[in-house]
């Protein structure tokens, strides 16, 4: 261990931390467990070699790790609090504070456990993506993403919460580029060296003295020997850094890094998660070799399609990656939940939001409903006060006529109207919903004033639907429709783009539509038996009568049950561009993990 690591644990730095106990130590610093004098609260203390606190530039490095994470302000980002240098028993300490956390890095979970089941690694994902966004959005390339600095919380709720540590060696906007070409690959000299490490990092990677890193954040440490392959240190005569394993082929030849390096590092974790083994294996030339060149072997224990999602992050150019770190994730969790998971998040939001989604049926259905209401208010007027019964059934006959008009307007509306809903609520998932502004942006996107009325609105929709369901594919013209609706598509140019969004929804359009339909159907018939044993004092009439009555209540119907299709037609076309790799957040419309 370095001289007077271990001679901390006691030691009360600015008068505000007081050190209780190691956690673990690396070649560049250690962390402490420390309570913070001012609220008993413990804090994770990272603390700087004394002998490089004398080194301007790894203390430069040190305080960039804290302004880097301490300026993101993001659940999935470990929060670092404070930075200073004391003085304790005549010697400067560099050190930086950082919350407490409980729980294991996702390097000791695989570790223990090997390949973990796809939905938990789509959730990791998603959420290490969140806080690459976040840290990409403040212009942070993190550069060094790996098992070891991802932390997982238990959340209480069966999963985990992830915190993404050590921003030591991350890229901020104001840095430097490091020397291009393949001159720092020459220079990699493999050593094996036993070492403490920390469990933000297994692998730590070594680099000339003038640019050597400080111990990584971590929120709790592991003094565990390192394996064969995480004792390898890398050493360079350029500013290569990271760690070998998960490094970029830009990485690997010391070129400028941005945004899409991380995307390739999460591409290697997730190959790793998903397999319980790293893609490239071998001494540190071999693997960076393999950066450069190699395929990542198939993945045989998911789908074709998920397998393919995986290697693109891992592509070798950062311009055939995804475009952002949330488009690999969303691409990820499309590949890997199948049409039932659309069905279950329609129903759970609309059971979460009922009393909106209620006033927004009503509202959309209201004019169509009325006109039935009326026609079975004379229904049974006539039925009542006629001598001849058979004459309440005319009223009724021309329910019948307009049911299927006006099942198909309601069903058009409702789409368009969830479809503005849903994407709302992509990104103020907690607005309440209003149903007047809803359908007032839906005439506003048709191309009508916000003012304009049910029939005009109707009649636009229907025809721009109609057009829609003729130029595109069979099966897509819903698809189709949503498209043109959302992104202003011109007609001539919906095809092509509907078709390729369906290509891998289909399946899915037509479970969530046949589970819809199969509720319209089996609805009348179930209302009409109910309905004939209401009316069976009628005689010979009560079956006809109950069967044009269930009919007529198709509008009803359609009121209760299309917001479900329509939600679910929505998230299945969000859904759908996302297993295209575009950039889309979907995780704020779920009221929950399912």
């Amino acid at each position: 261990m370095p001289h007077g690591q271990t001679a901390l644990a006691g030691a009360v730095l600015d008068a505000k931390y007081r050190l209780t106990h190691l956690l673990g130590q690396g070649g560049m610093g250690a962390v402490y467990r420390a309570q913070h004098l001012g609220t008993g609260r413990p804090v994770a203390v990272k603390v700087l070699l004394s002998e490089l606190v004398q080194n301007p530039e790894a203390v430069e490095r040190f305080r960039r790790e804290a302004r880097a994470a301490g300026g993101l302000r993001h659940p999935n980002v470990v929060d670092v609090t404070d930075f200073g240098v004391a003085r304790v028993d005549g010697r400067e300490i560099a050190y930086l504070t950082m919350e407490y956390l409980e729980g294991s890095s996702l390097r000791a979970m695989l570790d223990q456990r090997g390949a973990l089941p796809l939905e938990v690694v789509a959730d990791i994902v998603e959420q290490i993506a969140a806080a690459l966004e976040a840290s990409h959005g403040a212009g942070i390339v993190h550069r060094d993403l790996k098992p070891d600095n991802v932390w997982l919380v238990h959340d209480g709720r069966g999963g985990f919460a992830v915190r993404v540590l050590d921003f030591g060696i991350a890229r901020l906007g104001q840095d430097g580029a490091p020397p291009r070409g393949d001159e720092a690959l020459s220079a990699i000299t493999a050593v094996n060296t036993p070492t403490m490490h920390l469990a933000a990092t297994d692998e730590a990677t070594a680099l000339r003295p003038a640019d050597r890193e400080p111990a990584p954040a971590a929120a709790a440490i592991s003094s565990e020997p390192a394996g064969e392959e995480s004792t390898a240190r890398l050493t360079t005569a350029g500013s290569l850094i990271g760690t070998p394993f998960y490094m970029s082929p830009e990485q690997c030849r010391g070129f400028d890094v941005d945004a899409s390096t991380d995307i390739y590092s999460l591409g290697v974790l997730t190959w790793e998660m998903l397999a319980g083994r790293r893609p490239f294996r071998g001494n540190l030339r071999q693997v960076m070799d393999a950066h450069l060149h190699a395929s990542p072997p198939p993945l045989d224990t998911v789908a074709p399609a998920v397998s393919a999602v995986v290697e693109r992050a891992m592509a070798k150019t950062p311009q055939e990656r995804y475009e952002s770190a949330r488009a690999f994730a969303g691409c990820l969790r499309a590949a890997a939940e199948g049409p039932g998971a659309i069905i279950r998040r329609s129903m759970a939001l609309y059971a979460d939001r009922f009393s909106e989604f209620l006033r927004i049926s009503a509202h959309v259905a209201r004019p169509p409903v009325l006109v039935v209401a009326a026609l079975l208010a004379i229904s049974a007027a006539v039925a009542l006060l006629a001598p001849d019964q058979r004459a309440a059934v005319l009223p009724l006959n021309a329910g019948v006529l307009f049911a299927p008009l006006l099942w198909l307007v309601i069903t058009m509306l409702t789409n368009a109207t969830y479809a503005v809903a849903i994407e709302r609520l992509r990104t103020r998932p907690l607005e309440r919903l209003d149903p007047e502004e809803l359908t007032a942006e839906v005439r506003e996107r048709l191309g009508l004033p916000r003012s304009a009325g049910y029939a005009t609105t109707a009649r636009r929709l229907l025809g721009y639907y109609l057009r829609c369901e003729l130029r595109a594919k069979a099966g897509t013209g819903d698809l189709a429709f949503l498209i043109g609706f959302l992104e202003g598509v011109p007609i001539a140019e919906i095809p092509p783009r509907s078709a390729a969004l369906a290509a891998g929804s289909r399946r899915a359009y037509r479970r969530v539509a046949g589970g819809i339909f199969a509720a319209l159907l089996a609805l009348p018939l179930l209302e009409a038996g109910v309905l004939a044993l209401v009316l069976r004092p009628l005689g010979e009439m009560a079956i006809p009568l109950a069967m044009l009555i269930a009919i007529t209540l198709v509008p009803f119907n359609a009121m209760l049950v299309n917001p479900i299709f329509s939600s679910a037609l929505a998230l299945l076309y969000f859904r759908a561009r996302q297993a295209q790799g575009e950039d889309v957040a979907l995780a704020a419309v779920l009221p929950g993990r399912l």
